[in-house]
């Protein structure tokens, strides 16, 4: 297809700022596990000063540089 996944900004925007827990039918019988999910995103975010100043001390490359990496090299 000779695309790159850079030719995509706008998609790969939208990947890197989306936050997805999860999409499917649930069982009724869910709520349990659901509310402990709740209870983990909230505590998370009240925490989110502390998970941001670590998140910056990372050396974080979004998945898809890997990619492109790989291939640049099997591609010469």
């Amino acid at each position: 297809y000779g695309r790159r996944i850079e030719d995509f900004p706008v998609s790969l925007g939208v990947i890197e700022e989306t936050l997805t827990i999860q999409r499917w039918h649930l069982n009724p019988e869910s709520e349990p596990v659901l509310s402990l999910c709740a209870d983990a995103v909230e505590k998370v975010w009240g925490h989110l000063d502390r998970v941001v100043a670590h998140y910056g001390d990372l050396d974080y490359r979004p998945p898809w540089h890997k990619v492109t990496e790989t291939a640049e090299v099997s591609h010469g």
